[in-house]
């Protein structure tokens, strides 16, 4: 990681000035640009751009276990922390929905306001005086629909 950021920065800084900020010695810089990427990085490349692509295809709403679920029906063996791994690294995050929440009501009117003539009373002398009402919502697939229950007492 440090010697990356070193390679990435040789024309603003020296590799001298850069080895001692860093605390790693030159040799050790040096030696690591003449020497080949790993197997197991190389390996890590591929994965990712695998993971980019799920991910960018399924328009960013895929996490690691989906994205895991996807590259093994793709037939690439990888683990699923090792995809949680290198999605973090590489700042792959689910998009989320806001959640939905209903807004029954617009309080900010100049109509006039119902009183409340039941006070929370609910002691009634004879049967169908008093009806009540209530809403909920019940979503049904991707759509929410209205359920309004009515009762009297």
């Amino acid at each position: 990681m440090k010697f990356e950021f070193m390679k990435e920065h040789t024309s603003e800084f020296s590799i001298e000035e850069m080895s001692k900020v860093l605390e790693v010695s030159r040799s050790g810089y040096y030696d690591s640009i003449s020497r080949p990427v790993s197997n197991n990085a190389a390996a890590n490349i591929e994965l990712l751009e695998n993971i980019e692509d799920i991910f960018e295809d399924n328009r960013q709403t895929y996490g690691y276990r989906r994205v895991w679920s996807e590259l093994l029906d793709r037939g690439y063996l990888a683990g699923k922390n090792r995809v949680a791994r290198i999605m973090a690294q590489n700042s792959f995050k689910a998009y989320e929905p806001a959640a939905f929440i209903p807004q029954t009501t617009q309080s900010n009117h100049e109509f006039p306001i119902a009183p409340n003539l039941l006070n929370q009373n609910f002691h009634v002398e004879q049967l169908n005086k008093v009806w009540t009402s209530d809403i909920t919502y019940v979503r049904v697939g991707n759509l929410w629909f209205y359920l309004c229950g009515n009762g009297s007492f």
